[in-house]
């Protein structure tokens, strides 16, 4: 999945000084806007809990960034924290609220209201705070980290918003944003471990891709069954599997009479071919379907079922392309889980 990026203003300063009366009474800032789990008194312009604005007017919106203090003059409540201290609120998806209609491969701007504290029992822990897409025969994959590091400990709190920006898979369908709380050393294990943990967490915002008009060298899956059924299935080791799914399928531009193929495969490992042979360039397009059989792997686990299209003279150097340069995790089409007999 191509790189995406985060930004987090971070002003935590010494924790040492981080108590509630550091950030207290400050003034508000020139777009009447103060740090994390404060607002702005206008009748004051200073920052204060909600509970003690006078009048009723707030000012601006929070600052990005976090901040620690505490519990916000009952505005947190750390006894409401879900579960492993952290909450997520107030999710934006590219300025629209928590529901978005985007085209395959079109950013997605994401911001994020967040609060965390350390867990009960674990005063020395390292988390950080991960989100990724979710859906069926899609599975977690992970689209951005940001390291919390050690929280402080009830009734402190570290808050703050985060933004950043994703690209909307390539096959059209149903996504939801998950938010899950690893605890890892840091982002770099948290990512690496990020299957274990994604579960964990919860659905926080739903991204629905389009159908897309037709582009060149494009390809998307649609209705992929595995043994008749949806997109993930349970196996053995070894056994083999239906697999059927209908294409769309447009030519490159510059090489109208290219040949090529789209492969299946589990892992690196190419296993269904079909041969389009020279198809049409957009507006037209080709659309058809796909059945062959999968073989599950040797060794039990959790496996992605990944497509791909090459432009190559025949299905075997479409093999060979695809093993030496597997497609990535955004092309997931399937989930299979594999377990001994």
């Amino acid at each position: 999945m191509e790189k995406t990026w985060l930004i987090v203003v971070v002003l935590l300063g010494m924790l040492a000084s981080c108590d509630s009366a550091f950030l207290h009474g400050k003034d508000c800032d020139e777009k009447d806007a103060c740090l994390g789990g404060y607002v702005c008194d206008l009748s004051r312009h200073v920052c204060v809990w909600p509970n003690e604005i006078v009048g009723g007017q707030t000012g601006g919106d929070e600052l990005d960034g976090g901040a620690v203090g505490g519990d916000g003059g009952g505005v947190f409540d750390c006894d409401e924290l879900a579960t492993g201290g952290y909450r997520v609120r107030q999710v934006s998806l590219n300025g629209q609220g928590a529901y978005v209609e985007v085209d395959p491969g079109e950013d997605i701007n994401v911001a994020m209201d967040y609060l965390a504290t350390q867990v009960t029992g674990c005063d020395e822990c390292m988390y950080q705070l991960v989100a990724g897409l979710w859906a069926e025969g899609y599975g977690h994959q992970e689209w951005h980290c940001f390291d919390l590091a050690k929280p402080p400990i009830c009734p402190q709190i570290v808050s703050g918003r985060l933004v950043f920006s994703g690209r909307a898979p390539p096959t059209p369908g149903e996504y939801e944003l998950w938010v899950t709380l690893a605890g890892e050393v840091n982002c770099l294990h948290a990512s690496e471990q990020y299957a274990q943990w994604a579960s964990r967490g919860e659905s926080v915002a739903r991204i629905k891709v389009r159908e897309p008009v037709c582009e060149p060298w494009q390809l998307y899956l649609q209705d992929v069954r595995l043994n008749e059924g949806g997109p993930e299935a349970t196996v053995e080791v070894g056994e083999e599997l239906s697999f059927s799914a209908r294409y769309f399928a447009a030519q490159m531009e510059g090489c109208p009479d290219c040949l090529d193929q789209i492969v299946i495969g589990i892992g690196n490992q190419a296993q269904i071919c079909t041969d389009l042979g020279v198809i049409n360039s957009c507006p037209e397009g080709v659309s058809g379907s796909i059945t062959g059989t999968l073989q599950a792997p040797a060794q039990a686990g959790s496996y992605a079922i990944k497509t791909a299209m090459i432009a190559h003279w025949d299905c075997d150097g479409a093999r060979d392309t695809y093993r030496d340069n597997p497609p990535d995790s955004e092309w997931t089409i399937g989930i299979l889980h594999v377990q001994d007999d």
